[in-house]
Parts: C-alpha cells; sequence; structure tokens
C-alpha cells in the first residue's frame, strides 16, 4: 500500500490547518491576520462555482479511464457535487474551510451564514 507520506513533495496544497497563498506560501490559519481570513472565506465563496466545476471535471476525466465500480463511485460524487450547497461542498472539498470559518467564530470577524 502506498502512502501519502511516501510521495511528500506531490502534494503541496492546502491542509487541514494550513493555508497556501496563490504565491505558494504556506501560513497556518491561526497566524494569518483577520482580513486575510476574511477574505479568503469571502474568495471561496466568491468562487465556489469554479471550484465546483474544476472538480466535476476532474473527476470526468478520472471515470473515463477508471475501472467500472470506481467509475460508478466517482459518478455518485459527481452528483453529489451538483446538488450539494456551497457551504456542504466546501466544508467537503477544501480542507481548510473549516479552520477558516472557525478562527473567523473565534475572533467575531463574520456573521453566521
Amino acid at each position: 500500500m502506498v502512502w501519502e507520506d511516501d510521495f511528500p513533495e506531490v502534494d503541496n496544497g492546502p491542509t487541514e490547518t494550513v493555508w497556501v497563498t496563490k504565491q505558494g506560501a504556506r501560513i497556518a490559519v491561526e497566524d494569518m491576520g483577520d482580513s486575510h481570513i476574511v477574505n479568503t472565506i469571502r474568495y471561496l465563496r466568491r468562487n465556489c462555482e469554479a471550484l465546483r466545476l474544476g472538480k466535476v471535471l476532474q473527476l470526468s476525466a478520472y471515470i473515463k479511464n477508471a475501472p467500472d465500480g470506481a467509475a460508478d463511485a466517482a459518478s455518485s460524487v459527481v452528483d453529489w457535487i451538483a446538488d450539494a450547497g456551497d457551504e456542504d461542498f466546501l466544508l467537503a472539498v477544501i480542507p481548510t474551510y473549516r479552520a477558516l470559518l472557525h478562527q473567523a467564530r473565534l475572533r467575531h470577524l463574520m456573521e453566521e451564514r
């Protein structure tokens, strides 16, 4: 079995507690400034449909070459993506989103949705 730790250089994206800026800098959510947290949450919400489309396209490409069972499972995920609300989608697909919301609540930066 292959573990993610076997290929650490492959995943340079965000984690549950680390955001990656557009310049590629990695920053812990708890170390982000207030305006950075608010702007990141707004960015994700504003671009939710583009993120959703990107995920659908990624899965669609996978489905073309996947074995039947895997293709069926990926197809179910595509259906879920199409039907999910924006917040549910972001919580499920963007690993850092939950930590961003948590910090925003702790710091009283945004109104609840």
